[in-house]
């Protein structure tokens, strides 16, 4: 029996004892139930209309007076006897029940009334649907007092109150929560639920811990088999289980005095081993027990639960996450034998949709707005692409919520527009009282201004007024779509819902303000504000970005085309979904002389596939050529203090976790970097992370340290015989076995570099174009003859930046002619062969008079600087005697 059925019992022998009657009958034990509020027979005759006054005066025309007869106590009738067997069939057989509820006494009264009641009570409770009650007894009962879990009868069977117990004190109970729907639906997991409950149901050690990542759904596996248990979708052995969560909060909490802790939690364990009902206890985060409690000599809180834990007395479900349980229960044995290790992954975005659809209908209902398919879609696949240093499907819950929350916050609030606009006129209106405030003052105001600001005032104030009637309009018709939503009315209210829907949609053309629903525009936009990437590059399709990505890289670097095609190519593989499942996008190597693009390479991939080079992180290896700095860029190897903890990489790929270009100045260096990542781009001390690779390799460099220390040119490699021996030299080195694509850019031809002029022009143009004040004109192209007068040979492109940069800067003439009052400034580029040298020519409205700055004019930088005419090949640089002598050191073939 439950414990209210016990006590009613005892109520109705005090009844019978009051009333003088002979036995305690039925309608005496009927009588006490209805003196629990909230009780089982109380809802049910509620719900037929009944008062409880009524029922209970109709009841006691069944008492039976003894006659005065005080020598024996009352006793119970056969018939009460009967009626309480009754129930307890229909309880265990017809009604799945693990107790004896008044539920079910009074339905077994109802079936046979004419032998249970007295007539007033058959007359009355005619009203009830026995029927009904039989076949619908938990759902029409849910809100009963006697539907609690185990906790009262705990607490009656130790003898305390139900506040006394250490489960209802400590502990939450999960089951009470399931029956009550307080826990939502959970999707995708099945196959952890059922090895859970294989684990379960053993005889000893029996005992599972979930391991997983932060964020895949570990106490959602958890509520899950709650939700199965409530619904009898369990083993014999579990169907009467209760599952309970300790909160080890509450159990330390106060606990400062020696062997507190130890006692709470020992009596948790004692209430659960002596339960007449069976009890599962789910410790989250269950590292937190190793250690606990041992502060000022007190003992282990894990050394406690390990008797109950290896005889199967104390059934435990574990959670925690993968470092943590390497950290703590790998390092017991003792502990790790008792739990049986339960893995879980991350869901897939497909998985996650899943998810995602099972939970629609109840983020609708609280936040009452209507979520789109695509939202849902947007919601998995995006969060999945940008948001990689959580785990789904908590981050792609996490931003169906918030969108819900703000396009639910937008139907009651004015828009944001609407809000900045107001701040302005605000601002307009304090500084026009601040003028006026010093005119009355005597000061100084300049006329000016004040006319100014009052004609941007009425701008403002017509924006106002624009966008005010524009979110009246909006929402008049939001706020009727959304009442068309929650009725369904046939055929005329779907027309017209699809009218208002399109009539929604012509006033948005000139501005959202608000939305009906939650689309996958405003997933992209919580997206763009967590992360900052724009939202029209999270939102616009991926394969169409990848398609425009070879004209953008070509527009950004020049002469590469062959290495940026296999890099597009790669990519374009990678981004179809056609790679090796969980790898990167790409991992490349670029290797080529200083100035010919491979930075600008990185550069431009993250700026066209992730919408700015704000989300390029950089990584200049010339900083880490000692050995002992590579620790400071993936943390301490293996076997040393720190080990796992991270770097300066690993840190930055955390925070930041797109594309990056670490650029290597030494051999060595890379190697032992690149020894870190295996074949599938994956940091070796972090399997989880993944990235996107680019390292640049300055190749002359290379080529230096396997020559004997003499430089030698790419382009005069490239036309040996033995450059392919040379290029397995280098590629044959352990480090670079995990670089999946090497690409080689070539040096710049003379008209490449002047494109690179063309391309930096148009950077100067954007920053300083006729838009600006500075109104640059650049011209849009070099003449063939100009194209090869001056070289930089280890600055390639890089040679073009002297244009703007150091003693010789173009903005310092721009500055001049600007102090010159020059509103437009043309620019004209020239060459002189015989000076040796490069001139600007500036020519400004106000100057007729052009004036020249001379660019390198009797100026040579040591063994780099080429002229036209005078050296016509990069190989001069060492004489070809002494080029020859040196292949033959390395044992090649001079010609």
């Amino acid at each position: 029996m439950s414990t209210r059925s016990r006590s009613a019992v005892e109520e109705a022998g005090s009844l019978c004892i009051e009333q003088r009657a002979a036995e305690v009958t039925v309608a005496h034990l009927l009588t006490a139930f209805l003196d629990q509020p909230a009780s089982d027979i109380c809802i049910t005759l509620a719900a037929a209309g009944l008062e409880v006054g009524a029922s209970r005066q109709a009841l006691s025309t069944g008492f039976a007076d003894r006659g005065g007869n005080h020598s024996q106590y009352p006793c119970f009738s056969p018939l009460l006897i009967e009626v309480l067997q009754e129930a307890w069939l229909l309880s265990s057989v017809e009604l799945g029940q693990p107790h004896i509820r008044s539920g079910a006494i009074f339905l077994a009264t109802l079936l046979n009334p004419a032998r249970y009641l007295p007539l007033a009570a058959i007359q009355l409770f005619d009203e009830v649907n026995r029927e009904a009650l039989r076949k619908r007894f938990g759902e029409l009962l849910s809100g009963s007092a006697e539907a609690v879990g185990v906790a009262p009868a705990l607490a009656s069977s130790m003898g305390t109150s139900i506040h006394d117990s250490a489960l209802a004190k400590y502990c939450h109970n999960f089951t009470d929560q399931a029956r009550g729907g307080r826990i939502d639906p959970v999707l995708c997991r099945d196959v952890e639920i059922d090895l859970m409950v294989d684990i379960l149901s053993r005889r000893r050690k029996n005992n599972p811990i979930v391991v997983g990542d932060a964020g895949v759904g570990k106490s959602a596996v958890v509520e899950g088999l709650a939700l199965r248990i409530v619904q009898g979708r369990v083993p014999e052995s579990l169907r009467l289980v209760e599952l309970w969560e300790l909160d080890l909060g509450a159990l330390q909490a106060g606990a400062s005095v020696k062997g507190e802790f130890e006692k709470r939690l020992k009596a948790v364990i004692d209430e659960v081993k002596e339960s007449a009902c069976p009890i599962i206890l789910f410790i989250d985060e269950a590292h937190t027990l190793i250690g606990a409690g041992n502060a000022a000599g007190g003992s282990d809180a894990a050394n406690l639960l390990k008797p109950a834990l290896a005889r199967g007395e104390l059934r435990t479900i574990a959670a925690t996450t993968w470092s943590e349980y390497k950290k703590y229960f790998e390092k017991d044995p003792a502990l790790t034998r008792r739990f049986q290790l339960l893995k879980l992954e991350e869901p897939t975005p497909d998985q996650a949709v899943h998810v995602l659809r099972g939970l629609r209908p109840i983020y609708e209902a609280f936040h009452n707005v209507f979520i789109g398919d695509d939202a849902l879609q947007a919601a998995a696949v995006l969060t999945d692409r940008y948001l990689s240093g959580r785990k789904l499907p908590d981050k792609a819950i996490d931003v169906l919520d918030t969108a819900c929350s703000r396009v639910a916050s937008a139907l009651v609030e004015s828009p944001r527009r609407l809000n900045a606009l107001e701040n302005e006129l605000n601002q307009i209106d304090a500084e026009s009282a601040q003028l006026a405030r010093d005119g009355r003052c005597g000061r100084a105001v300049n006329p000016g201004r004040l006319d100014s600001l009052v004609t941007t005032r009425h701008e403002v104030e017509q924006k106002i007024q624009k966008v005010r009637h524009a979110w009246e309009q909006q929402k008049a018709l939001v706020e009727k779509i959304v009442e068309l939503r929650t009725r369904d009315n046939g055929k005329d209210a779907s027309q017209l819902l699809t009218d208002k829907v399109r009539q929604l949609s012509e006033l948005q053309r000139t501005g959202v303000l608000l939305h009906a629903d939650v689309g996958a525009e405003e997933i992209a936009q919580v997206i763009a504000d967590w992360t900052g990437i724009p939202a029209t590059t999270i939102s616009s399709d991926q394969m169409a970005r990848l398609d425009s990505l070879p004209a953008n890289l070509r527009n950004r670097v020049k002469g590469q085309d062959s290495a940026l095609h296999i890099v597009y190519r790669h990519l374009l593989t990678a981004l179809a979904d056609l790679r090796r499942p969980g790898t990167p996008m790409g991992v490349f190597l670029l290797v080529g002389p200083s100035g010919v693009g491979k930075t600008e390479t990185a550069v431009a991939v993250a700026d066209a596939l992730f919408g700015g080079e704000q989300f390029l992180t950089t990584i200049n290896m010339s900083e880490y050529q000692e050995r002992f700095t590579v620790s400071r860029l993936l943390g301490a190897p293996p076997g040393y203090v720190g080990y796992g903890e991270g770097g300066v990489l690993t840190e930055a790929i955390r925070k930041q976790p797109y594309p990056f270009n670490p650029a290597s100045r030494e051999e060595a260096s890379l190697e032992d970097f690149t020894a870190f990542f295996g074949p599938d781009g994956k940091l070796q001390q972090f399997r989880e992370k993944y990235l996107n690779l680019f390292v640049e390799e300055n190749l002359e460099a290379l080529y230096f340290d396997r020559l004997g220390g003499y430089l030698v040119r790419a382009d005069v490699l490239s036309q040996l015989e033995s450059a392919d021996r040379i290029r397995d030299a280098f590629f044959n080195s352990r480090g670079l076995l995990g670089v999946q694509f090497y690409v080689e850019p070539l040096g710049l031809a003379p008209n490449q570099r002047s494109s690179s002029l063309g391309v930096e022009g148009q950077l100067i143009t954007y920053n300083h174009g006729p838009s600006t004040s500075t109104g640059l004109i650049w011209p849009n192209t070099l003449a063939p003859s100009n194209e090869s007068r001056v070289t930089l040979i280890n600055a390639g492109g890089r040679s073009s930046g002297l244009l703007y940069r150091g003693p010789w800067s173009l903005y310092r003439l721009l500055s001049q002619a600007r102090l010159n009052g020059a509103t437009s400034t043309s620019v004209d580029i020239s060459f002189s062969v015989p000076e040796g040298g490069m001139r600007y020519r500036i020519s400004t409205e106000k100057a007729n008079n052009p004036f020249t700055q001379p660019l390198f004019k009797g100026f040579v930088l040591p063994r780099t600087l080429l002229q036209d005419g005078l050296r016509s090949r990069a190989d001069a640089v060492l004489s070809r005697d002494l080029v020859h002598a040196r292949l033959q050191v390395a044992g090649l073939d001079a010609e």
